[in-house]
């Protein structure tokens, strides 16, 4: 690229080998300035090669941030909605049952079982042991609803990290 003087402003404008010959719009008064042919355009000063890369990797970095600031934007979106919907989800399920509330049903029944029942209960208990398949419903439920909270915590996380970025892109991009 060689620097070539505007007529009217005496602004440098940017010409490659390939416009000689041409005429060109400058970019600062818009008049149409003639570039010469080759060989008089060759003893015009050189464009600073640093700056055309320069100028390069800012157009580059102007075309992404636009889909960029979009995608943070869309996943801060989702992540949020995605938010509400387990905290919803957490805040709405319920667990009565807690395991010393379990605890105090089982000994206020024991209260009001004949000793003779708790024998033969025992006496079973022995002979065949006590085999529990599963956890007992309300640890599922609390365990499910520990989750949903997570999960939530997690979405929303991972939304405002997202906004936060989209923001700082936007106001980076506006200076």
């Amino acid at each position: 690229m060689y620097l070539l003087p505007c007529s009217q402003c005496a602004q440098s404008i940017a010409v490659s080998v390939s416009k000689a010959g041409d005429v060109v719009t400058c970019s600062a008064c818009g008049a149409e300035v003639s570039v010469p042919k080759l060989g008089e355009l060759k003893r015009l000063p050189l464009k600073d090669a640093t700056d055309g890369q320069a100028a390069a990797a800012e157009a580059a970095r102007a075309g992404k941030s636009p889909l960029l600031f979009v995608s943070l934007g869309l996943i801060a979106t989702g992540a949020l909605l995605v938010a509400t919907y387990c905290g919803l989800r957490w805040w709405l399920m319920d667990v009565p049952t807690t395991t010393e509330s379990h605890i105090a049903d089982f000994e206020r029944g024991y209260k009001e079982v004949a000793p003779a029942v708790l024998i033969r209960e025992y006496e079973s208990m022995e002979k065949f042991g006590i085999e529990m398949v599963g956890p007992l419903k309300y640890i599922q439920e609390a365990g499910l609803r520990r989750q949903w909270g997570t999960s939530a915590a997690a979405a929303a996380g991972v939304g405002l990290v997202s906004l936060m970025a989209a923001f700082a892109l936007g106001s980076r991009k506006s200076k």
